[in-house]
């Protein structure tokens, strides 16, 4: 796990840190285009929808997993 400082954001905001996710490029679309509807940054529109589900729903959903598993392999040790 990387553990970042978090960074401010100028007088009086709260820290942040940094998100980082590859997503489609078809999300990617829909997410910049929705920000800029909403006249705000990706960054922005982004913590906004998080903090609208958790309001809403009292945290983030579950999703289900991509794909399944595959077996795992077995390691010898060294």
């Amino acid at each position: 796990m990387i553990v970042t400082r978090p960074k401010r954001r100028g007088h009086g905001s709260p820290p942040s840190v940094l998100l980082q996710a590859r997503v489609a490029p078809e999300s990617h679309a829909l997410v910049r285009e929705a920000a800029e509807r909403s006249g705000v940054s990706m960054a922005y529109y982004v913590e906004a929808l998080v903090q609208q589900i958790v309001d809403e729903r009292g945290a983030l959903p579950e999703v289900p997993n991509p794909r399944p598993q595959r077996e795992e392999l077995p390691i010898n040790a060294a």
